[in-house]
């Protein structure tokens, strides 16, 4: 429900000047219509939306935003607790785990990868499915 407020919002702001401008066409000052500043208004509505909207998609793609090289990037994060992560860092080519805190960061261990593959490799979830189904269909026999 937060997140169509603005929407609301932004649709209430651009029809106000229009339905200020249909049914008062006076000045307000020597050259200033209300139709005038009904446009700027919707103009700075438009501007702000467009702006918001970028904001938006920085944050859902975290590729965009980095304009660093890629010597070093976060491999995985998991949360331990309130305020305490444990982060897994590919730097060339090794990989940390680092403890982190808000007041410390700690390297808990470091591996290094082997040229053949990855360290940590990710488990086939099909091998998996089919030995759990064996396993499961050979208790009921």
């Amino acid at each position: 429900m937060s997140r169509r407020i603005p929407v609301y919002f932004l649709m209430a702001a651009m029809a106000l000047p229009v339905a200020a401008a249909e049914s008062v066409p006076a000045a307000i000052g020597p050259g200033i219509s209300l139709g005038q500043i009904g446009e700027v208004i919707a103009g700075l509505c438009v501007v702000l939306a467009a702006f918001a909207g970028m904001a938006l998609l920085m944050r859902r793609m975290p590729g965009l935003r980095s304009g660093r090289g890629t010597a070093m990037r976060v491999v995985d994060g998991l949360p331990i607790g309130a305020r305490d992560r444990v982060l897994l860092l590919e730097v060339g080519a090794t990989r940390l785990l680092l403890g982190v805190s808000p007041g410390r960061i700690q390297c808990l261990h470091v591996f290094d990868r082997s040229p053949a593959g990855p360290a940590l490799a990710a488990p086939d979830f099909a091998a998996q499915l089919r030995a759990s189904m064996t396993g499961v269909a050979g208790t009921r026999q």
